[in-house]
C-alpha cells in the first residue's frame, strides 16, 4: 500500500506541471501550437499585441471651410457603425460610445458594405458615405485636403490613430483615437530574442505607415508593413513559410498581448523542466525498487510452500492438532521469525515481511536459514522446540528477502 501512495504522488508530481499550465492557456485564451512553438520569425499587428484595445475617440477635425460641422461628421460616422455587422472592434466601439453618450438616433443606411482591414460603406440619404483607413480613401479615389492631412501627420506623430470619412470625391473629416503602448512590450521582444531563439519580428498592421513605423522602432522590429488588408496579411504570411519554412513562423492572429505569449512560453519552460525531473525521479524510484539500488525492504519478502515429500505425511497432517511450524533464523543460528499454523492444509504458502520479524531492530537484509516441522499434539500450547518424531524440512542454502521469489521447503519424516 505504501508503494502505491508513493507511486500516485510520483504520478501527481509528473502530471501537475502540464496540467496547470494547460489550465493556464486555457485561462489566457491562448492556443495550445503557440505556446509550444519554438518559432524564428514573429509576426503580429499592433492593436490587441503591443497596443491597448481600448482606443477612445479623441477629437474630430474638419476643414475650416467645410459647411459640415464635427457633430454633424460624429452622426455619420455613428450611423456607419450602427448599421455594420461588426460594431464590436475597438474603433467602432469608441464611436458607439459617444453615439449612446449623445442619444444620438442612426441614420437610414443602404447598401451597407465592409471591407475587411480597410473600412465600410454605405448609402446616407443621396451620399454614398465611405470610412477607413488612408488606403481605403486613395483606392477609393478621395482626395485628402492639406488642412487634413497636415492634421494626420500632426496626430499620427503623437502615436495616435487617424479614421477617414468623405463622400464625393473628398475626406469630409477625421476622426482621431488615443491609441496606448503595452508596458514592457519593448522587453518582451528583447528577451524572446535572447532566451527564446526568435531572430525576425515583423510588424504587420493595417495602420498608416507612421504608427507601423513608430511601433517597429520602438519594439526594434526587422521589418514594418503597414496598410495592409486580412487577405494582403495571409498573401504576407504565406510568403514568409515560403521563405523561413511553416513551422518556422508565429502569426499572432487572433490576437494575443505578447507579455501573455511570453509568460506561455516562460511557463512552458518550467513545466518541461519540472516534468522532466519527476520523470528521472519517478525512473529512479522504480530501478531502485527492481534492483534494490534503494533498500525499500519492506516490500521484500521471503515467499513459498511448504509442501510433504512423503505420502505417509497426508495422514499425520489431517490428525487432530496438527501443527506446522516455520522458522527464520539469522547467520547466528538466531531465531528472528516464527511461524505457526494449526491443522494445516498443504501444499501451506507462506509469506514473511520486515513487520513479521520478532525485533524490529533486526536488519531485514539476510542471508536466512529457513526450517519446518510438522507434528500432532495433544496439547496445542506446545511450543519450540518440537518432539523427536516430527517431521522436517530445511533449504540447503541461506536465502535474501526479494521482491519475486517462491521457495520450497520440503517436509520428511
Amino acid at each position: 500500500m505504501q508503494i502505491m501512495i508513493l507511486f500516485a504522488v510520483m504520478a501527481a508530481w509528473v502530471l501537475a506541471p502540464p496540467a496547470l499550465y494547460a489550465f493556464w492557456l486555457g485561462r489566457r485564451r491562448i492556443p495550445w501550437h503557440w505556446a509550444w512553438a519554438s518559432a524564428k520569425v514573429l509576426v503580429f499587428s499592433r492593436r490587441g499585441v503591443v497596443v491597448e484595445t481600448n482606443t477612445p475617440l479623441i477629437a474630430c477635425h474638419v476643414p475650416a471651410e467645410s459647411a459640415l460641422s464635427e457633430l454633424e461628421a460624429l452622426q455619420i460616422a455613428c450611423s456607419l457603425i450602427a448599421a455594420s455587422a461588426s460594431p464590436n472592434d475597438p474603433i467602432s466601439s469608441a464611436l458607439m460610445a459617444v453615439r449612446e453618450r449623445q442619444q444620438w438616433t442612426p441614420q437610414p443606411c443602404r447598401f451597407v458594405q465592409e471591407i475587411s482591414g480597410r473600412g465600410l460603406g454605405a448609402m446616407i440619404g443621396e451620399r454614398a458615405v465611405l470610412m477607413g483607413s488612408e488606403e481605403f480613401m486613395k483606392e477609393s479615389s478621395l482626395q485628402i485636403p492639406p488642412a487634413l492631412e497636415r492634421e494626420r501627420a500632426r496626430q499620427e506623430a503623437q502615436g495616435r490613430r487617424v479614421l477617414y470619412l468623405g463622400w464625393q470625391a473628398e475626406v469630409r473629416a477625421i476622426f482621431v483615437f488615443q491609441e496606448s503602448s503595452i508596458e514592457g512590450s519593448d522587453d518582451v521582444v528583447h528577451e524572446m530574442r535572447k532566451r527564446f531563439g526568435v531572430s525576425q519580428v515583423v510588424v504587420a498592421s493595417g495602420a498608416s505607415r507612421a504608427l507601423a513605423g513608430l511601433c517597429g522602432d520602438w519594439l526594434g522590429a526587422d521589418e514594418c508593413h503597414s496598410g495592409l488588408s486580412i487577405s494582403q496579411k495571409r498573401d504576407f504570411i504565406r510568403s514568409l513559410h515560403e521563405r523561413w519554412g511553416q513551422s518556422n513562423v508565429l502569426w499572432l492572429e487572433p490576437r494575443t498581448m505578447l507579455k501573455d505569449l511570453l509568460g506561455a512560453w516562460r511557463r512552458r519552460f518550467w513545466a518541461r523542466t519540472l516534468t522532466f525531473t519527476a520523470m528521472l525521479a519517478v525512473a529512479l524510484g522504480a530501478l531502485s525498487f527492481l534492483f534494490a539500488g534503494c533498500s525499500w525492504n519492506a516490500q521484500r519478502t521471503l515467499r513459498g510452500y511448504i509442501v510433504l515429500d512423503d505420502g505417509r505425511l497426508e495422514t499425520l497432517s489431517k490428525k487432530p492438532n496438527a501443527v506446522c511450524f516455520l522458522i527464520a533464523q539469522d547467520e547466528w543460528n538466531v531465531p528472528v521469525i516464527i511461524k505457526r499454523w494449526i491443522n494445516p492444509r498443504f501444499p501451506l504458502f507462506f509469506k514473511f515481511y520486515r513487520t513479521d520479524m520478532l525485533s524490529a531492530s533486526r536488519p531485514w537484509k539476510g542471508p536466512f536459514k529457513l526450517e519446518a516441522y510438522l507434528y500432532s499434539t495433544e496439547n496445542l500450547k506446545q511450543e519450540l522446540p518440537p518432539p523427536a518424531n516430527a517431521a522436517r524440512g530445511y533449504l540447503n542454502e541461506p536465502v535474501y528477502p526479494q521482491i519475486m521469489q517462491s521457495l520450497e521447503i520440503r517436509l520428511k519424516l
